[in-house]
Parts: C-alpha cells; structure tokens; sequence
C-alpha cells in the first residue's frame, strides 16, 4: 500500500517517515511537540485503521470518501469522520505534501456531518451536583481510596473536568481561599491548544475533601509536590504515582453500581451533569462555554438544550416564569 508519509513524535503509526533536512525536521518537531499527547494518540490510531481499511489501495479523494461512507455505514459517530480527516491533514502538511481532501471527500464529510447529526452525543448521562454530592458522602470513608476518591467527584463536579485534565493536576495548581473554597489551576487542555491555562472554582465541601486528602499526603507520605491524586496500593500502605485514567473510570463505574443509578455513566457524566445544573440555573449558553472550556457551543449546547429551553424568551416573557 503507498500512503503519504508521516513524521509523528512518541508514537508509530505504521507508516514509512519521510527523511528531512535537518532544518525543516527541527521545525517540524518544534511543531509537533506543542500537539496534546491524547491528540497524537487519536490521530495514530485513526491513521492505522484507516490504513487496514486501504489494504493495497492508494490514498486519494475517492478512496477517503470511501472510506468515510463505510464510517458511517458501520454506525460511527460524526467525530469518528471529523478525526480521520484531521489525521490526514496533519500527516500531508507533516510531510510537505497536498492534503488528499479533495471535493468528493469533502462533501461526503457533509453528508456525513447531517445524517449523524445526533449520533454519540450524550451517550453517557449526566450526575448533576445533588447525585455527584450523594455519591461522594457514600464513598466517603475512613480509609485512605475511599478519602482520595470523594474528592475525585468532587472535585470532577464543582470543576467540570475532563477525566485527563484531572489526572494531571499538580499540588501547586491549587490555592485554597480564606472563605474555606479554593481555586484549581488547569494549565492544559482539550480545547486550550495554545496552553493559556484555566482557572476553576470549587466550593468549600470540595475544598475540604482535597485539603484532607493533601494533608494525608503530606503527613502519611511525605508528598508536598507533584500531582493530586495517586494510586493507592494493596492495603493502603502506600501510594504509587499519579492515578491513571483507567483508574479514575473504574472508580466512577464502581459508585455508580453502587448506588444502583439508571443509566449509562461514564466519567464524563459529571462534566455533562454539573452543566445541566449550571443551566437549570440559568446560567447562559455563552457562560456555559467559559465555565466548562468548550471550543465551541455546539457540544454544550446539546447537552442542556432541555434545561435552556426553560429559560427561553417564550416561558419569561409569555408565561411569566
């Protein structure tokens, strides 16, 4: 199969490299090393499965079309198609090449966009902040996992956090308030490619959790610096190093069972959960995206489209309400 080239950073995809000078190559990993790790991993794997999916085939218009009409036939959801068309421009401009998107391509990518208008979206249900407290008062016990995990969904709810902005927080990114609250520091994320940071608030149940967990760290352990959370290992006489994404859904998965909740819940349940209560609320679709760090309204918008509605210009100013 002959497929373009590519230069990537930390991962294999499977692909011939393209041998650069030595000038262009160190702009190019300059380039590449300010692209999010999740962001390279997604791009590797869309890249590898649509290489299975080429077999002997070149890449061009006709065949990425193709490709992206089988996507949909096997009931993809539109970010699936969104991610391999971003992959493969990334891997043209990486090696100097013409971006194989051409017009077939690209209207097959709007077909594609209509019709799986409402797929994978608010696949999970939301925890909004009275289930996320009450989940958080269960876990909560005198042992060392139960401690570290209450804070966690405290922490995931006040914050609206993504599981992989939570994992990376550092002891210095949090700076507690005289009010007993405190302010959590995100200095990299999804939507923030320019790395300019975020700053969140949490309220003073949440900052006692953390402040807790914190003090245990530094009495127990001796652990001033570093991330927040950890492992913690087999008879909680220690603790590893930063707990893993896959932990942090285990954790989630095991509250939720517990607690006997309808529904699917995933650890994004309490990002979509606290917006719908900030909207409830009547919080407003702009300050919605501000709060939860979205590149864009779309997203939270349909996560909330319910509780907007009932904040709308027809329930105010026809009805009174």
């Amino acid at each position: 199969m002959q497929l373009y080239e590519v230069k990537m950073p930390k991962h294999e995809l499977g692909l011939s490299a393209r041998h650069l000078p030595a000038e262009i190559q160190a702009v190019h990993d300059f380039i590449d090393s300010g692209i999010p790790e999740n962001t390279i991993k997604s791009y590797s794997g869309a890249l590898n499965r649509l290489s299975r999916w080429l077999g002997d085939r070149q890449l061009n218009d006709v065949s990425l079309a193709s490709y992206l009409t089988w996507l949909f036939a096997q009931g993809h959801a539109k970010a699936s198609a969104v991610l391999v068309l971003s992959a493969v421009n990334k891997m043209a401009k990486a090696n100097n090449q013409p971006s194989p998107v051409g017009g077939l391509t690209k209207a097959a990518s709007s077909s594609y966009r209509r019709q799986a208008r409402d797929r994978g979206r608010g696949s999970v249900s939301g925890i909004r902040f009275e289930v996320a407290d009450l989940l958080s008062a269960r876990t909560e016990k005198d042992t060392l996992r139960g401690h570290r995990d209450a804070a966690i969904l405290r922490v995931m709810s006040d914050g609206l956090l993504r599981v992989s902005e939570l994992v990376g927080l550092e002891i210095r990114d949090i700076e507690f308030s005289g009010d007993g609250s405190a302010t959590i520091s995100v200095r990299h994320s999804k939507s923030d490619q320019e790395a300019e940071g975020a700053t969140l608030y949490v309220g003073e149940p949440t900052a006692h959790l953390v402040s807790e967990w914190l003090q245990v760290l530094r009495e127990r352990f001796g652990i001033r610096a570093g991330r927040v959370f950890h492992s913690v290992r087999k008879g909680e006489a220690s603790v590893g190093e930063s707990i893993s994404i896959k932990v942090v859904q285990l954790i989630v998965k095991q509250v939720v069972d517990e607690a006997h909740l309808p529904g699917r819940f995933g650890t994004h349940s309490f990002r979509i959960g606290s917006a719908e209560s900030l909207a409830e609320r009547g919080c407003s679709l702009p300050q919605l995206v501000q709060i939860g760090r979205w590149s864009s309204s779309e997203m939270v918008g349909h996560y909330t489209r319910k509780q907007l509605a009932s904040w709308s210009a027809m329930v105010r100013l026809r009805y009174g309400s």
